[in-house]
């Protein structure tokens, strides 16, 4: 029964210990300019973050098919977001979503995407150059840039309604062009 709880307190400081650092690793990225990276999309090419630069908002999400809570908040991210990516005149927000899936599992992002009808560019990252330059750990991890490519915000993990303060910045945003 001791051996027991000090296991279960060991894996709570652990966890607690982890939980923090990821916070304070999202506070350093803040207000800084996103890493410039380039990525393959799913036709095999050559994406550059920057490209995306002056045109509105960017969401970026980076998230693996086996990561149950990243299809339920993209999934979010899609009818939250749709009438913001309508706009017809002016800057729109932009979605992509960054797949950590690794090399054994990259052939399934393609047919996962067209599945659940992702409708915006799905880059992939088997080799982790995303992940590393935006210090990602565990997903799903989302990231808003503003127009210039400054991140305003970013949050790790998923909960319902954790859309809302995504729409809310988005909306900023937007209002402030």
């Amino acid at each position: 029964m001791l051996k027991k709880n000090f296991l279960a307190l060991i894996v709570f400081l652990l966890f607690g210990n982890l939980m923090l650092v990821q916070a304070e690793e999202e506070k350093s990225l803040k207000g800084k300019t996103a890493p410039e990276i380039s990525l393959k999309n799913l036709e095999g090419e050559e994406v550059a973050l920057k490209d995306y630069y002056g045109k509105g908002p960017i969401l970026i999400a980076f998230w693996a098919t086996w990561c149950k809570p990243c299809i339920k908040e993209i999934k979010k991210f899609k009818e939250i977001l749709k009438p913001y990516r309508e706009i017809e005149e002016g800057d729109k927000v932009q979605i992509l979503a960054i797949s950590v899936d690794d090399s054994k599992n990259i052939s399934k992002v393609k047919p996962f995407a067209k599945r659940k009808k992702f409708d915006f560019p799905v880059l992939l990252d088997a080799e982790k150059v995303a992940q590393n330059a935006f210090q990602v750990f565990q997903v799903p991890y989302t990231f808003i840039l503003d127009k210039n490519g400054k991140i305003v915000y970013s949050h790790t993990g998923f909960k319902p309604g954790d859309e809302k303060e995504v729409e809310k910045i988005v909306k900023e945003l937007i209002e402030q062009n």
